[in-house]
């Protein structure tokens, strides 16, 4: 069935709004939120509808879109990134989407990401997987949804939209920590809703603890404060 990583590649190749999405399967605006946020599922025939569109639109099984994308075997805390794309390329090959990989180091990947996708070593590339930590709203959301950070490496597809832009300079400048907060939200919103990204999973490694390893606490980022951590 339709994942909702499959769903958002879907989209962001057609270039739809989640809006346009939803019309153009004739659900609601909410039902292909829920889809593609991973909250409900399409349907059996829903999933047909999806495939009846797609060859409507000159695309199925037999005339895939075919994509290239950037991925790493390993590193940056990766859980199973190897597994893991080869489980979105099954999905993405289920809406008429013909995946190969270039897999390359964890380091090349990196600069692979600041030269963005125009550069002449990324030519027929049509994306990137690249495991992204969160630390503050220029990594997260200004970097990606502008293009005056351009030379940062955030913005690698050269994603443009004039409201997005407007929205990335204003948090910029603002220094009310609540209004940033709504400025941020609304850019937030348009990212999603554009597809500027595809958003696959939020990587969280398994970790097994022995009995006698006390007062760990697992952090909210990627920096894990080993300190209160004892054995007994």
């Amino acid at each position: 069935m339709t994942t909702p990583a499959a769903l958002r590649v879907w989209r962001a190749q057609f270039q739809l709004t989640q809006r346009e999405a939803a019309d153009w399967m004739g659900v609601t605006l909410t039902t292909w939120s829920r889809w593609e946020r991973g909250l409900t599922r399409p349907t059996f025939w829903e999933h047909m509808r999806l495939e009846q569109l797609l060859a409507q639109a000159g695309y199925g099984q037999k005339n895939p879109v075919k994509v290239k994308i950037i991925i790493s075997p390993s590193g940056s805390g990766q859980m199973q990134p190897l597994p893991m794309n080869e489980f979105i390329k099954e999905n993405m090959r289920d809406v008429g989407i013909d995946v190969e990989f270039e897999v390359i180091d964890w380091e090349a990947v990196r600069n692979r990401r600041r030269l963005g996708a125009s550069a002449p070593e990324n030519k027929g590339r049509h994306g990137i997987n690249n495991s992204w930590a969160y630390w503050d709203p220029d990594i997260g959301l200004i970097g990606p949804g502008s293009t005056f950070m351009k030379a940062s490496g955030f913005n690698w597809g050269g994603y443009s939209n004039p409201e997005a832009e407007q929205l990335a300079k204003a948090a910029k400048e603002e220094l009310d920590p609540q209004a940033q907060d709504k400025l941020l939200a609304r850019l937030h919103e348009i990212l999603v809703d554009d597809a500027a990204w595809v958003w696959i999973v939020h990587d969280l490694n398994p970790r097994a603890l022995a009995p006698n390893v006390q007062g760990f606490v697992q952090a909210q980022s990627w920096f894990q404060d080993l300190t209160p951590v004892t054995m007994k």
